[in-house]
Formats: structure tokens, sequence, C-alpha cells
């Protein structure tokens, strides 16, 4: 590098830096960074999922955001103020001040990334107290965002030197979502013959393949990146970085978008903006009179993917919270019906298929019947299916599925199949091998139903999973001992001719020594025609005993 390269990166340096919306920018970006543990706090199972996916996201986009708007900046701002032509008329070519700018903003870019990044690693430690070789993994994702960030400044200066600051912006947000869709252009290009294929193959490799700098996904399940991953992307940058020098000298000096084709461009973003804002007026007043709780606008999966333009990590991790605040919403007003539930929870697994926690809690929100969940178990069991799918190495997502084919659909012999496929995954947990048999032998008593769910309270580490055993299992209680309490009044009244009133003439008749309690600590209901309840039926919402009764 000479010394004038130098020289005009290390003032653009100092420009840059002293940049109050680069520095506001940059505060956001730490601020998404430092909440990202309050919204795990308001989901389930995926606190660190969620930070990782947040906050890379976050430097992502900011930085995306900085390095086009700063980026087409540079040369303007020369312009504007008359600072470009004493430079020009020294010894310095537009080439070596176009890569000095090129090289002090990437150096800016890279102090940003470096304080985010340090941002990101203090709320991860205020939120787990401890670091793992997993989120070592994360430095590789910053990594490759940084080396996207590289490609877009290249792509934002060369707009800029032939064009007008607002369609330098235009072009380089074109080309950086266009990046987003390589893959799928390439995929294209696959399945299609003649002049689009060509076209397709052409294009595909005159964009930047942003797709293949995209792990943050991948990292936040700490799934292996090949090393071949990390070195092939950094070639790519460095052989395009090598271009744009020779770029910038094909255009013509002076060369400038007319100041009318700026104006058109403006009246034609505002004639859309106003349309859009219209439209979205019409389409509120014509659902004014219905419930939008269960309107989904965008119901496609994979056209929601793609829109995602590569942060589909982060866009499954809102989802998923989404899911999580419309069941608790639907499951506190004792609703009937969840409608949205399945095709949200589908969005969510589409949009990331390692998600594993939204395939079990999920499967355990649409399988328990209404009102404590939706009570679809066939939904329940496709969207299990559709996880071992995507992970056939992850031996809870077998039990699971064994779990609803045994307390959802009672179907014995299905269950024990699958127990049995779970047992022979890597690192499965021995009782699956046992329940696989249970299944076989006496799947419909009592016991079995309270081995499940004890093995589950024993072994879950997650709170709210131990939590639904602790009451499936007060459940299992309940459902043995109203028998008994039932059958200690039916021989009183054999031996009286009449229905006890109390709990009291049980114990003075010699039957009961107390007074019962559930197991929450509430006496037992004796009611008038002989039958026992609970008093809160809601806080024991999988009883089957007490409210068949009731029911009759």
């Amino acid at each position: 590098m000479s010394s004038r390269i130098r020289a005009i990166a290390f003032n653009t340096f100092r420009e840059t830096v002293r940049d109050r919306v680069l520095y506001n920018l940059v505060f956001f970006a730490l601020l998404l960074v430092t909440m990202a543990p309050l919204f795990g706090q308001i989901s389930i199972g995926v606190q660190r999922v969620l930070l990782v996916n947040l906050s890379l996201s976050a430097i992502s986009i900011f930085g995306t955001v900085i390095s086009i708007f700063v980026g087409i900046s540079l040369v303007s701002k020369e312009i504007e103020k008359r600072t470009l032509y004493p430079v020009l008329s020294r010894p310095v070519g537009r080439g070596e001040f176009i890569v000095g700018k090129y090289f002090g903003l990437s150096g800016t870019l890279l102090v940003n990334t470096a304080a985010m990044a340090l941002g990101f690693y203090l709320a991860l430690f205020l939120m787990t107290r401890d670091f793992t070789r997993a989120d070592a993994n994360v430095l590789i994702a910053i990594y490759f965002i940084f080396l996207e960030f590289i490609i877009i400044i290249g792509l934002a200066l060369l707009f800029s030197s032939f064009s007008t600051p607002l369609f330098s912006a235009l072009f380089a947000l074109s080309m950086f979502i266009a990046g987003t869709f390589a893959g799928d252009l390439r995929t294209f290009a696959e399945i299609t013959h003649g002049p689009q294929k060509w076209l397709a193959i052409a294009t595909s490799y005159l964009i930047p393949n942003l797709t293949s700098l995209n792990v943050i996904t991948r990292v936040s399940h700490d799934q292996f990146i090949p090393r071949a991953l990390v070195q092939h992307p950094l070639r790519d940058v460095l052989c395009r970085g090598n271009h744009l020098r020779s770029s910038i000298d094909l255009f013509p000096e002076g060369f400038e978008v007319r100041r009318r084709a700026t104006v058109f461009s403006a009246c034609v973003l505002l004639i859309c903006f106003l349309g859009s804002f219209f439209t979205l007026r019409r389409i509120e007043r014509a659902n004014l009179s219905n419930s939008m709780e269960d309107v989904l606008f965008i119901s496609s999966p994979q056209f929601v993917k793609r829109a995602s333009l590569g942060y589909s990590g982060l866009l499954a991790d809102i989802y998923w919270m989404r899911v999580v605040q419309y069941f608790g919403r639907k499951h506190l007003r004792d609703s009937m019906e969840y409608k949205a539930l399945a095709p949200l929870l589908d969005i969510t697994t589409t949009l990331d298929p390692n998600l594993v926690v939204a395939y079990e809690w999920g499967s355990t929100f649409l399988d328990q019947p209404p009102p404590s969940g939706a009570g679809d178990d066939d939904a329940a069991i496709a969207l299990i299916r559709k996880g071992i799918q995507n992970n056939p190495n992850d031996w809870h997502l077998y039990f699971t599925l064994g779990f609803i084919q045994y307390l959802g659909k009672h179907d014995y012999l299905a269950a024990a199949q699958t127990f049995e496929e779970g047992s022979r995954v890597p690192n499965a947990h021995p009782w699956l091998k046992i329940m696989a048999a249970k299944m076989l032998s006496d799947a419909g008593s009592m016991d079995t139903a309270r081995y499940l769910w004890q093995n589950i309270y024993d072994e879950s580490t997650d709170n709210n999973l131990k939590q639904n055993a602790a009451l499936h299992l007060a459940c299992l209680v309940v459902d043995q001992e109203i028998p008994q309490l039932e059958a200690l009044v039916a021989e009183f009244r054999r031996r009286f001719g009449r229905n006890p009133a109390s709990w009291k003439e049980l114990a003075v008749a010699g039957a009961l020594k107390s007074i019962p309690l559930d197991p929450l600590g509430e006496p037992y209901v004796l009611r008038s025609d002989g039958s026992v309840t609970v008093a809160d039926e809601k806080k024991f919402p999988f009883i089957r005993i007490s409210k068949s009764a009731s029911s009759d």
C-alpha cells in the first residue's frame, strides 16, 4: 500500500469516527445487544439462541446501514466541500483516492464491529455467568459479518463514484438484497433451460453471494463450520477488492446522473409510500369488526423465509416469542380455539429448522385438550415429525412424538415403535427402551403415565418443563385418590343408607383419619350426590375422573 493511500485511509478513518450518526447507530446496536437477555425472559427455552441471533443480526443490520450510507457519502461530501479537487490536483489518482477511502471506512467498521462484539460477550456473560466453547464460535459469525461489510463498502464506493447519493444508496441496497438471493438464483439456473439458464448463471456470479457469509443461525445452534467455508469467502472478498480500483477507473470523470432523475425517483418513492399508507388504512377498516388475533397476513413459510433477507434465525426467534404470547393470551382466557397456533409454528420451524424447543413445546401446545391447548393431535404429530426430519439425532423429539402417540392418540403400538427408534439414536436416554417395553405390556396403566412424567421431571433442566411435569404428576395423584375417596363414600352409604354430609362424618365413622387434601393442600370437595372433586379444577387442568363425573 502506497503512502498516499495510507494517508487517505487514515484521514477517512478519523472523519468517519467523528460522525455523530455513526455513534448513534453503534449505540443503538449495543442497546439491542444488552436488551437481548430481557427478550429471552419472555420466550421459552431459547434464551441463548435468541441472544446470539438478536445480537449478531443487530451487528449485521446496523453495520450494513453504516457501510451503505456512510460509504456513499464519502465521495459526495468531498465534492460538496470542494476538498476533492486539491487532492486530485496532486499526484493522486482517482483509484488511489477511492481505495484509500475504502480502507479507511473498513477500519472504522472493524472498530465498530469489535465494540459491538464486546457488548455481545458482556450481555452473554451477564446472562450465563460463564463462557463455553460454543461461545467462541460466535467469532466465526462476526468474521463473516465483517467480510460482508467489506463487500458492501466496495459496492457503495463504486456506485458513489459515478452517481448521486440517492441512486448510490438505491443501487447498493439493491445489490445487498440481490446478494441475499444469490443462492436461490443459482437454484433457479439449475431447473431452467435456454437463455434464461445462462442469464441466471451470469447474474448469480456477478452479484456477491452474501448467502454464503450468513452463518448466524448455524452458530446459534453450535453447528460445525468447516475450515474451507471460512477460507473461501475471504478469497472471494479479496478478489472483489482487487477489482475495485480498476472498476473505478473505467468511469469518465464528472459523470453524474441528472437532477431530474433524482427528483423523479424521489417522487416515485413518495407515491409508493402514500399508496401503502392508504392501503393499510383500508385493510384496517375492513377488519375493524373482526378479531385480528388469529389473522396471519402472510401465511406462507417459504415467502417469510425469503423475505427475511438472510436473518431467518432472528425472525424465527421473533415468531417463536409470538407463538408463546399468542398461546399465553388464549390460555389465560380459557379459549377453546387456537386457529393461528399451527401456522405460526410452521413458519417458526421453517425459518429455523433446528429450533428444537419450538417442536417440543409447540407440539405440547397443540396436543393439550382445550382450553389448555389446541387439542389437535394430528397437527402436533406432524410438527414433531417435521422436527425429526430436520434433527434426526435428537432423541428428545422421538420421546415427544411417542409421548403424544401414547397420551394423545392412545396408539400404544405406534408409541412403542417411536420409543424404540428413539432409543437407537446416539446418546439417547436409557428409559426410552424401558418406555418401548411398557407400551407393549401395560401402556394403559396409571403407573406407566406416572413413570413417564416422573422421568421428565427428574431429567429436565428447563424450569417450565419441570413445572409442567409436576402439574401432570399432581393430576395423576388426584385421578388416583378421587376413586379411593368415592369408594369410602359408597361404603358409608351402604352402611348408613345415605351419603355423608361432610368429611367429618367419615372420620367419625372411622373411614378417615383426617380431612383429605389434594396435592396443593386444599381439601377435596364432597358433593351431596357422593361424588368427589377438587376445590378448583382450573389448577388441575389434566385430571380426567373429576371432569368426566362433572360432565355426567
